[in-house]
């Protein structure tokens, strides 16, 4: 063993000694049992200067891996690095030492050796616990909670193991396997208790957050009842029992059930989620006379499942919560994935009015969003893709909150010559939602769908979506609910007034707000694809809206009549007919364009997504002239269809209103020859 380690640890400082204590602990304590009960060491099987080796080794071995900065202890990185060589030794140790005090020291010990291991990277960090566990880490901490005999120090120290393990993630599936939930409840049975042992419960609320932070762990810990265990330390609101945490763990299992009573939050508790938050952000301990550090990102986590619950969205406004997250925001010096947490859960916030106002008159905020989205000034940190959507999302909402407040909707309601359906669903059910698609253009009905996955500065298309459609379909389910874009959707469908009909996609019932927009409204159940009956019976509904719109009306009044689409911009009039115009003389020699003069027209749609089709595809100038010819002889209504039909592959996948702009600048070319600056 001490071969082995000599091998693996090198010369890292203070290794040879400490391998020496445990040698020691190895060659003497294995004869040392308990005391009573009380589980202390027996001083009368010891002789003086054993007394004092058991001083020294308990010291030097309770603090391996650890050092000091700034009057804190923080881990050693060399020293754990090197340690990676000690778990064996470590190990075998626990396995043959009683001594209660020397087995503490050493469980501490290991501890240390996997403490703030979260900060490194993911490769790093599961090098370094892989290891651990190899060498039977974990079964040790599992005996050492499940032995009667173990003293309550020696679990705590053992939680702490655990707890820093599950602070990493990597590794959760092997400590809800190996049962890590229902010994950590078993613990919290006893608060407020005479077997109460405040320490070993606040270890294990730690633990237990942890886990909870995890998505994938939390169907596990629902039916584990951790919320229920977790319950009872926040309605205590006692520090040392962690119980900010506690709410943060509640929050992350029944935060996607926005009326659970357990997410309703006080005002004394919002104060002190808002002061976590603060000395988070700041890597200061909460409380302040304690060693509990807590992960920004995991408060703020918390916080987003917290800002569902209306209540709690005052509450966050009136005590300072959202100045926090908008400082954060402006600071800019946290990291992206940090930054994307607060811009999303200010979005989450801005669903009510009240919040939105008071976001909106933080001075200079409104000018930073914009500056981040422009990305214009060098000294502006150029933020990552999912922190930037974020911001161009949370801009958006509160730019058109004021539109709201103003009752200036009606300038955003767009007439569009053609009855178009909107299609609003969560990425989980696309299968079904491109099926119903397929259906309801087979039976030549024009739809707006999202095949993207658009996100911030996209949602003005999501906008002019909206605005240009007559009937929105809203297939709904949890992940629907749960998501910010798809309220933002829904919301503003139903502030235009427009016609929604809910289709349903899976076993969830709507709750919530989105129970409150649905309301009774009738909805299609369209999970099986052979359920025609419904298919055909949401169709006769689409139309039945469809032929009642004002848009329907108007353009059976005026079908002749030229039409300005103002939700495609540069649209030029257009007619449902063929127009009887001459094509023009020199249309011909449009095939003999190079494929630099073929991209030149493409960019003059001002479209990113039909010039990014044009560069991928090969786009000839001999097909360009055939689709000019076929947008004067036919019209660009028609030329559109047919491009949507699939008559050129790569433009099939473009949206339709894409698809009509890009015709009416073929009609353009098949008039004129040539296409105007």
């Amino acid at each position: 063993i001490i071969h082995s380690i000599e091998m693996s640890c090198g010369d890292v400082e203070n290794v040879d000694e400490l391998v020496e204590k445990l040698v020691w602990i190895l060659a003497n304590m294995r004869t040392h049992g308990r005391k009573g009960g009380d589980g202390s060491a027996d001083a009368t099987l010891m002789d003086e200067a054993q007394k004092e080796k058991f001083k020294d080794v308990y010291d030097a071995v309770k603090n391996f891996g650890l050092k000091e900065e700034g009057g804190n202890r923080v881990p050693d990185r060399e020293c754990q690095e090197a340690g990676i060589g000690l778990h064996s030794l470590l190990v075998s140790c626990l396995r043959y030492c009683h001594m209660p005090e020397i087995r503490q020291a050493i469980i501490r010990c290991i501890g240390n050796l996997v403490f703030g291991i979260s900060r490194y990277s993911t490769q790093q960090y599961t090098y370094l616990i892989k290891h651990a566990i190899d060498n039977g880490v974990l079964g040790v901490m599992m005996t050492t909670l499940r032995n009667a005999n173990s003293t309550n120090q020696e679990k705590r120290e053992a939680i702490r193991v655990l707890n820093n393990i599950a602070s990493a993630t990597a590794f959760d599936s092997l400590l809800l396997e190996l049962g890590v939930v229902e010994e950590l409840e078993r613990i919290l049975v006893s608060f407020r208790t005479e077997k109460e042992e405040i320490n070993l419960i606040a270890i294990s609320v730690g633990c237990l957050s942890h886990l909870c932070y995890n998505e994938n762990n939390k169907e596990y810990l629902v039916k584990a009842g951790v919320a229920d265990a977790l319950l009872p330390i926040v309605s205590s609101m006692s520090a040392k029992h962690k119980f900010v945490r506690a709410m943060m763990g509640i929050a992350c299992l029944v935060g996607d059930e926005e009326k659970h009573p357990a997410l309703e939050a006080s005002e004394a508790l919002v104060k002190s989620i808002t002061a976590a938050l603060v000395a988070s952000l700041n890597k200061k301990p909460y409380p302040p006379d304690s060693n509990t550090f807590n992960e920004p990102g995991n408060v703020i986590k918390g916080l987003f499942f917290l800002a569902g619950n209306e209540n709690n969205k005052i509450l966050f406004s009136k005590y300072g919560t959202i100045d926090v997250l908008v400082k954060a925001l402006q600071g800019n010096s946290h990291p992206d994935y940090l930054l994307e947490r607060a811009a999303s859960t200010l979005r989450r916030l801005c669903f009510n009015p009240e919040v939105a106002l008071s976001i909106n008159n933080v001075p200079g905020f409104k000018a930073f969003l914009q500056r981040m989205a422009d990305k214009k000034e060098a000294n502006v940190k150029k933020p990552s893709l999912n922190f930037h959507e974020s911001l161009s999302a949370l801009a958006w909402q509160l730019e058109n909150f004021e539109h709201e407040q103003q009752h200036d909707f009606h300038h955003q309601v767009a007439t569009n010559s053609l009855s178009q359906v909107m299609l609003s669903y969560n990425w989980s059910h696309q299968d079904i939602v491109l099926r119903v698609n397929r259906y309801l253009c087979d039976h030549n009905i024009h739809t707006w769908i999202d095949v993207e996955q658009m996100q911030g500065s996209t949602l003005e298309a999501m906008s002019r979506a909206v605005e240009s459609s007559d009937v929105v379909l809203v297939f709904f389910s949890k992940d629907y609910k749960n998501s910010a874009n798809c309220r933002l959707e829904a919301d503003y469908a139903h502030k235009l007034g427009k016609h929604i009909i809910p289709i349903r996609v899976d076993t969830y019932d709507p709750d919530g707000w989105l129970g409150l927009l649905l309301g009774t409204k009738l909805w299609y159940d369209v999970r099986n694809e052979n359920n025609m009956d419904a298919l055909n019976k949401l169709r006769e509904e689409i139309s039945g809206k469809i032929n009642s719109s004002p848009v329907s009306k108007q353009l059976e009044a005026d079908v002749a009549s030229p039409l300005t689409p103002p939700a495609l911009p540069q649209m030029p009039k257009l007619s449902l007919d063929a127009p009887s115009v001459k094509l023009s003389d020199s249309v011909f020699s449009i095939a003999s364009w190079s494929r630099e003069e073929v991209l030149a027209f493409a960019s003059k749609i001002q479209n990113d997504k039909l010039v990014h089709v044009f560069k991928s595809s090969e786009m000839t100038g001999s097909a360009l002239m055939s689709l000019a010819i076929s947008a004067v002889l036919e019209g660009p209504v028609a030329t559109a269809e047919k491009l949507r039909a699939g008559v050129s592959k790569p433009l099939a996948k473009c949206h339709f209103g894409v698809l009509l702009a890009f015709a009416a600048k073929l009609y353009e070319l098949g008039v004129k020859g040539s296409v105007d600056a």
